[in-house]
């Protein structure tokens, strides 16, 4: 998320992890890193920092475990340095898949998406240029797979599955078999489009945080970012228009939208409990409820 340069402060115990992590970075002059000034910035799942350099702006991404987490680091850089070859990510300084430390260029002036016509265009048209860029990443997000992989883990660790109510049960075999039989290319995706990654310069948007990124439906990107941004069905019509192809994607919208629903609930039931997940995981357990009505 594009940070608010006012409530930034100086993270002094992060110091010394993010200037070792820097020295793996080729071209930063020990003088450079001498003069470094570090700030924390908002993340769920890694430790990011804001590094003002002499030289510029950089941000560090620290790879974190996380509950349920299986990206694949390479896969990542990957889909990363498409998006920062099509324009929509910002540029990758340097990339190591061993320890999953992403060093990418500060964006100046970026600011989180506002709920207005206009940045929804901007992110509409930013997943078009992803999802039409006729190229192919090396992951593939199976959302199936993924659900299948949040139950093993939740049994695994103890915890309570969601407790469904029948019509859900019903709806996810619906699903599976009419996206089996759906005959859909897949294209590259980022998987992850909640309004927190996108940086928006007004008259385009950037994408960051490619972890989940792979070949995927274009549908489920659309559908995650109507979830997540909570869009009107005015906006979502929108968002598609802006995107392109909607009476191709439109159709699908309900299906992802439901298994995105039933994901992300297994997704914050990983998280301990009492660490604000549960009213999370409970809204997005009643949104499946109602998507599977």
């Amino acid at each position: 998320m594009a940070p608010d340069m006012n409530s930034l402060l100086p993270d002094t115990h992060a110091y010394e992890a993010v200037l070792c992590a820097l020295r793996r970075v080729p071209g930063i002059a020990a003088s450079d890193l001498a003069a470094t000034h570090i700030f924390r910035l908002k993340g769920l799942s890694n430790l990011n920092y804001l590094v003002r350099l002499p030289t510029g702006g950089l941000v560090v991404r620290l790879a974190q475990p996380a509950p349920g987490s299986y990206a694949n680091r390479e896969d990542e850089i990957a889909a990363a340095r498409l998006g920062e070859r099509l324009g929509i990510a910002p540029r990758v300084v340097f990339a190591e898949a061993a320890s999953g430390l992403l060093v990418s260029k500060f964006v100046e002036a970026a600011r989180a998406p506002a709920h207005e016509p206009g940045a929804l265009a901007r992110m509409g048209a930013a997943l078009a240029r992803l999802h039409r860029c006729g190229e192919t990443l090396p992951g593939r997000y199976d959302i199936f797979a993924v659900i299948a992989r949040y139950e093993a883990l939740l049994r695994a660790r103890g915890r309570a599955l969601p407790h469904w109510p029948p019509r859900v049960a019903v709806k996810r075999a619906e699903a599976e078999a009419f996206l089996k039989t759906a005959a859909r290319l897949l294209a590259p995706c980022h998987n992850d489009p909640v309004p927190e990654n996108f940086l928006d310069l007004s008259d385009r948007v950037l994408l960051i945080d490619w972890e989940y990124a792979g070949m995927n439906d274009p549908a489920f990107d659309l559908a995650y970012l109507s979830v997540e941004a909570e869009l009107s069905p005015g906006a979502e019509r929108a968002l598609l228009a802006a995107h392109g192809e909607a009476e191709t994607h439109a159709p699908l919208l309900p299906t992802f939208k439901f298994l995105i629903c039933v994901m992300s609930a297994l997704w914050g039931r990983l998280h301990e409990p009492g660490a604000g997940w549960d009213a999370w995981a409970a809204r997005r357990e009643a949104m499946a409820a109602e998507l599977a009505a």
